[in-house]
């Protein structure tokens, strides 16, 4: 076989070897994208060469001895020279878009605690959420209640699979992890009326808007739990977490959880640390301050947490009570 002795020709013949040479690379490799800019280089640059006869003149001087003196072998010289250049090209632009791609991902979701309830002690609070149990009629005091706003930064939809909390009095730590208190499947409560209206009737009750801000609240006594108003979030986390999140989308809910140490952080900045991830394997963690409300009243926010009166007082004194995250007590 006949190399070509034209330098011209023998640059036109190592670019186009090594352009095919690249464009070889299986898909699984090689981005599409990645693909067509290289076609794109290589094209504008035997552009270049053939239409600037006088590039020629400014190649090294050691090429140019290697040309002359072995007419034959400067075409596997030009050959590997051009493979090169377009591989190193290939790999900062890999590198570069693996960066982007990297950066993205680092935060795959924006947070946002718009509403916090945070009660100082046990074991009775101004929320208490009821359920059945092993002890029959049970209720719990709710130490966290908030209203939460999740938002999917991602170009595709995310299902979350999982969200967990925890609190601190300084934005480093250490942190106590919360335990969640499943809403959808009970009974929310606020207690301390004085003086029962029943005469109210259930679909005449009003919804309840809980403006964004911080809210603390003092420990409840026997007596307030004669006087239990049902509540009923206008939707929660744990239900919208259930389906998918549109791109670039919001979704928010009410949230309740507990406190091992039966206590909320008494100090005057509370901290969040809210985990976040999907079943695509995306993981954020975003640490959230105490929410602080504004004087120009919640009907200026467009997603504002409410709660609906679910009907009359109730007397819940008889229930058993108990710390959501004790466990139960064993059966002799």
């Amino acid at each position: 076989m006949e190399w070509p002795s034209s330098r011209i020709d023998t640059w036109v013949l190592g670019l186009v070897t090594a352009g095919f040479g690249i464009l070889a690379v299986p898909d699984s490799v090689m981005l599409y994208q990645l693909r067509c800019a290289i076609v794109l280089w290589v094209f504008a640059l035997l552009l270049f060469v053939c239409g600037f006869p006088a590039v020629q003149g400014k190649i090294s001087t050691a090429y140019r001895r290697i040309a002359e003196s072995y007419p034959r072998g400067a075409p596997v010289v030009t050959i590997l020279v051009g493979l090169v250049v377009v591989m190193l090209l290939v790999r900062g632009s890999s590198f570069f878009l693996k960066s982007n791609e990297d950066l993205s991902q680092e935060v795959p979701f924006g947070v946002e605690v718009r509403t916090a309830f945070v009660s100082d002690s046990g074991p009775l609070t101004f929320y208490m959420v009821s359920y059945r149990s092993p002890l029959g009629l049970t209720v719990s005091p709710v130490f966290y209640l908030m209203f939460v706003r999740i938002t999917n930064l991602q170009d595709v939809g995310s299902t979350i699979s999982g969200f967990e909390v925890a609190v601190s009095e300084k934005k480093e730590g250490p942190w106590e992890e919360l335990v969640s208190i499943p809403l959808f499947t009970s009974s929310l409560y606020s207690l301390g009326t004085s003086v029962p209206d029943n005469s109210v009737k259930p679909e005449d009750t009003p919804t309840l808007v809980m403006g964004p801000g911080a809210f603390r609240l003092t420990a409840m006594t026997m007596e307030n739990m004669k006087y239990a108003i049902p509540l009923r979030p206008d939707r929660t986390l744990e239900s919208e977490f259930s389906k998918p999140i549109p791109p670039h989308s919001p979704i928010s809910g009410w949230v309740a959880f507990d406190s091992r140490r039966q206590m909320g952080v008494a100090a005057k900045e509370i901290y969040f640390r809210i985990t976040l991830r999907d079943t695509a394997g995306k993981l954020g963690q975003y640490v959230e301050p105490l929410p602080i409300g504004r004087g120009d009243g919640a009907s200026t926010y467009v997603d504002t947490g409410m709660m609906r009166i679910d009907g009359r007082v109730t007397d819940i004194s008889s229930f058993n009570v108990k710390y959501y995250s004790d466990p139960f007590p064993n059966r002799k």
